[in-house]
């Protein structure tokens, strides 16, 4: 939404219809975290913070086609780094950084810091150079801004692949679900940021062209994220089912034990 609205008030009219589909798709997604806040709100203390980010969503959907770029951009920028610090709360108050096995705990880094920060980082790029495409001028700070984007990419993406890498080296059996789509995510979010350096070097682009381009690098990480989530549920249920057997069997002789202690007694 951000990098739409960006290269729409930036003078790039093919992206206003794009923008009203995607107000709709959040409009969902909020729904969606409505209803997640309202099963587990209370346990993890989100109530409070999660209506706060709601109403300034909410408000900026509606603010968006009255806004400059600049405004535009800074105000989703800010609801974008509320979101992320959500994330992290809630994986603090869910104990998953505690995680002592190392294959869940670099799935849970994959999910709650490393995938959202390097998204993130993708996503600013694609806004920012999208406005500047659309414009068909940059300023030296924005090319400035997009350098600096382009190197935090470049820093990011192999801390994101080596969290992957050791969750599959602890944990073979998670290879045949994320070697491959590691290896293209990887691949994605390199296309993308070559396309940023591009940009970032004054090459001209179109809006539509640079903004496809990059989406694809920030839409790979979404599916690796996604997947990554999937195993970490899957190790977890069957840790759960291990511990779950476990109390069952020692239950089972301590029940065993007393028992025995009882014909003892009786005799």
């Amino acid at each position: 939404h951000r990098g739409m609205a960006n290269a729409w008030l930036s003078g790039d009219p093919s992206f206003k219809e794009k923008v009203t589909a995607k107000t709709a798709e959040i409009e969902a997604d909020l729904r969606k975290v409505d209803a997640a806040d309202a099963r587990f709100g209370a346990e993890f203390q989100t109530h409070d913070e999660w209506a706060s980010l709601r109403a300034s969503c909410k408000d900026l959907l509606v603010r968006t086609p009255n806004l400059s770029p600049a405004d535009s951009f800074a105000l989703h920028s800010r609801a974008i780094a509320d979101t992320i610090g959500m994330i992290g709360a809630v994986g603090d108050a869910s104990k998953l950084i505690l995680d002592p096995d190392l294959d869940s705990y670099y799935l849970m880094d994959v999910i709650i810091a490393q995938g959202p920060e390097l998204s993130e980082f993708l996503a600013q790029a694609r806004g920012l150079g999208s406005g500047m495409a659309a414009s068909k001028k940059a300023s030296p700070e924005e090319l400035d801004k997009l350098k600096r984007l382009a190197l935090l990419i470049e820093f990011r993406q192999p801390k994101l692949g080596d969290a992957l890498n050791k969750a599959m080296t602890f944990d073979p059996g998670l290879k045949p679900a994320l070697e491959g789509r590691t290896r293209a995510t990887t691949l994605a979010v390199q296309e993308a940021s070559d396309h940023v350096r591009r940009v970032s070097g004054d090459s001209q682009l179109d809006a539509a062209t640079y903004y496809g381009a990059v989406t694809r690098g920030i839409d790979a990480l979404f599916q690796i994220q996604e997947q990554a989530a999937t195993e970490l549920g899957g190790l977890l249920n069957r840790r759960i089912g291990k511990f779950e057997r476990e109390i069952w069997l020692t239950l089972a002789f301590a029940a065993l034990g007393l028992l025995v202690v009882a014909v003892i007694a009786y005799f």
